[in-house]
This record gives structure tokens, sequence and C-alpha cells, in this order.
């Protein structure tokens, strides 16, 4: 069905309702139902590589309204820029565009890099950094004694990973930790446990890491101080 240009669907209805909330939520500041940074960071990006004459008309030829649909889930009628990717999948399409020094421009060939990025790539992108185990437990621990244990990370990309900070929950820890793992590679996080900066009984720290400046593993230290 059509109203004028409009063409008038349930998917586009829906659109139109989620973006014009997610617009309001922008512009009034409600943080529950304003979007994720990977939302923002795509609603630029349709921004980016939509049509010319779109942002002169404030209009998409293809009768979407501008800005709100760009906030909402579904892709342009006009294949102007592509349906909202979950994080996973946007941080792997940026990394594409990246890797290839694509420009972001219109007309912008996004539907054809998305297809570069198969279901085994997001299983490993998820992944950036997996660990033979995210646990480590030291059991029990004398207060006082310096406990240490490390955390062994693996980078399955076909490129340098990034660590741009590891950050331990309490002051009680300390770590140790390579700045880059390369391709295929393992790499280390090493930490030690003040035990005396520590109260009796059970101990449960986590150390943060963040790689590739967006993403985050969470890693964790049991032990029982004495």
């Amino acid at each position: 069905m059509k109203v004028g240009k409009y063409k008038i669907n349930t998917k586009n209805i829906r659109a139109y309702i989620q973006g014009n909330i997610r617009s309001l939520a922008e512009k009034f500041d409600i943080d529950f139902l304003k979007l994720k940074e990977h939302e923002q960071e795509q609603v630029l990006f349709r921004d980016s590589v939509s049509k010319p004459s779109c942002k002169e008309k404030e209009e998409c030829d293809c009768g979407c309204p501008i800005p709100k649909l760009y906030m909402a889930d579904k892709t342009c009628e006009d294949g102007c820029y592509p349906e909202m990717m979950n994080e996973t999948e946007w941080n792997k399409f940026k990394e594409t565009i990246v890797e290839n020094k694509i420009p972001i421009q219109y007309p912008f060939i996004w539907h054809e890099i998305k297809e570069y990025i198969s279901d085994d790539d997001i299983k490993l992108d998820y992944k950036l950094i997996s660990t033979e185990d995210s646990v480590v437990s030291l059991g029990d621990v004398k207060k006082g004694v310096i406990a240490e244990g490390a955390f062994t990370l693996v980078n399955p990309l076909q490129s340098i990973l990034e660590l741009n900070r590891v950050q331990p929950s309490c002051g009680c820890t300390t770590v140790d930790f390579p700045k880059t793992i390369g391709s295929i590679k393992e790499g280390v996080i090493k930490f030690k446990v003040d035990t005396g900066e520590r109260s009796l009984g059970v101990a449960d720290l986590w150390i943060t890491v963040t790689y590739n400046k967006m993403n985050k593993l969470n890693l964790n230290i049991k032990l029982n101080v004495i």
C-alpha cells in the first residue's frame, strides 16, 4: 500500500516508530532508550554513504523520512545503507573497510562488504581473544602472600590484535601484559594479588581487557584468603 510516495507496510511503520522514539531519546537524553555506541556510529555511517540528493531535500528519493529512519534498524528502501548490524557484525564490518582502505562515500558497496563476513568470521570476531580458561582459581592462600597466576590469550585473526587496556577490579592486583598479540599467536597476561590488602575469606576478582579499541573480555580470579 502507498500513501503518496510513501510505502505503508508493517516494517516501515515499525521503523518509523522506532526511529522517532530513538530520535526523541537522543534529543531529551533518555538513557535507557538512547542508541548504543555501535548504533550511533552506524547512524553517522548511513549519513556519510547516502545519496547527496537525500541530504539536500532532507527526504530520501525512496520515501524514507530523514533523519528518523537513520535511527531505525531497517535498511533503506533504495539500498542507501544497510540494516542496523549488531555490535559484533559492525566491528567486523569496520575492520573490513579499514583493512581494504575502502572510501566512505556514495555510492558505497556495503552489501558486497557484508557478504565477505561469513558466520565463521563473526564467531571469530566475537572471540577475538579466546582463553583456555577465563577463570583462574588459586585456592587457599595465606594472608600476606603474593599470589601469582596467568591467563593465556589467543588471537585467531589474520591481523595483529591490540590490547588497549588491562584493568584489575581491585588495587590489590597488578598485571603485566603484551601491548599486541600477533596473528594466530598467543599472549599471556600475568597477574599478582597482594593478599595482605585483602580481608579473610573468599575473593572474586576481575580483570577487564579492552582490545581493538571497542571490544572487552572479562577474566576472573578466585581465591580464598586464610
